[in-house]
């Protein structure tokens, strides 16, 4: 019997288990300057978080789902690299655990070592997740360039602060019915079923069972590579 119920224990935390938001892994330079694609966050994907971006992989990724976590990266190598690490956005998916742009790379050296730790290609470090912080900065809507107008919209959200997932999104025009979008990958959600007119959107957190609503934030003129301010912020 207690092995029985070993086995469920061990099933019901499986869920929870396969995603660690601390370890032990390798970081690796990505000197691509090219658009970062797999988050779908354009531009904002190689600027946001002061540039400081990477790309992640493997139960870090989680299907895209990891798209917009914040992690403290410590390097190991204490001889090249700083105490504090740094703290970087994922808005990629790369080839490790942590495929970060230089000047994310960069921010681990000891002063004067920059180039040495740069030369290594990659390292050792320990990660754990943090809080995501725009300071002064209201989330955005972004349409992805997979929007078509008046036949397909698909979004995600910038500049979402704190430990939170996407957990719903829905969005109402003048007809007065929320449509609800259904989740394609990770943090991108669409739908062709498009309401009529400027658009108000409002999602929900993971953990929470509260909407966050912004009205009207989508014009009746809208296309693709494009951001909409909710005028409010999420921490």
């Amino acid at each position: 019997m207690k092995s029985l119920c070993f086995a469920a224990l061990v099933l019901l935390l499986l869920p929870a288990l396969s995603y660690c938001q601390s370890g032990n892994t390798q970081a690796t330079i990505d000197g691509s300057t090219s658009i970062q694609k797999a988050c779908k966050y354009g531009q904002y994907g190689l600027d946001a978080n002061g540039g400081r971006v990477t790309g992640v992989n493997g139960a870090l990724w989680r299907n895209g789902a990891g798209c917009g976590d914040c992690y403290q990266v410590i390097c190991t190598n204490t001889q090249l690299c700083n105490s504090q690490g740094v703290t970087v956005l994922a808005t990629n998916q790369g080839g490790n655990d942590f495929n970060m742009v230089p000047a994310a790379f960069r921010a681990m050296a000891r002063p004067g070592l920059e180039d040495r730790l740069v030369s290594s290609g990659i390292v050792g470090v320990s990660y754990r997740r943090v809080a995501c912080r725009f300071p002064g900065r209201n989330v955005l809507v972004w349409l992805t360039d997979d929007t078509r107008p008046s036949q397909y919209l698909s979004l995600t959200l910038l500049n979402v602060g704190g430990v939170n997932d996407i957990s719903r999104i829905q969005v109402m025009g003048a007809e007065g019915r929320w449509v609800t979008l259904t989740q394609v990958v990770g943090e991108v959600y669409a739908t062709s079923d498009i309401p009529s007119g400027s658009l108000s959107a409002r999602v929900m957190f993971s953990g929470s069972s509260t909407w966050r609503q912004a009205n009207n934030v989508i014009p009746r003129e809208w296309g693709p590579n494009q951001s909409y301010d909710t005028n409010f912020q999420v921490s």
